[in-house]
């Protein structure tokens, strides 16, 4: 994966773009019962002392575990681009925060 690139978890029946209409996205998401978000934190052995880069290659890990054992062959990794110009009304948050909250709803 590109360093400028970053993956996230999603299913194949979900019409919303994780990234573009993450609150629709969530939405139907939840309302077919995946969690998907929520089961991504499950398997994805984080550590607060983790770097970022750290954290990102565990997630792609986990993503991964998950489609592997995805019986129902709902499960697909998608790929986002850091690069891409991104809307923050709030100074203070890092691009890796924004991310972060878009891609894992903030969970790490």
């Amino acid at each position: 994966m590109d360093k400028n690139q970053f993956c996230y978890l999603t299913t194949v029946d979900n019409p919303y773009d994780k990234i573009e209409d993450y609150d629709q996205w969530l939405g139907f998401d939840t309302e077919m019962g995946y969690y998907s978000d929520a089961y991504l934190d499950r398997i994805a052995k984080i550590s607060p002392a983790m770097s970022e880069i750290e954290k990102e290659r565990e997630y792609e890990r986990a993503i991964d575990e998950i489609i592997k054992y995805d019986f129902r062959n709902i499960y697909v990794k998608k790929y986002g681009n850091k690069d891409e110009e991104i809307i923050n009304d709030d100074p203070s948050q890092s691009l890796d925060d924004i991310l972060n909250e878009m891609v894992w709803g903030g969970i790490r």
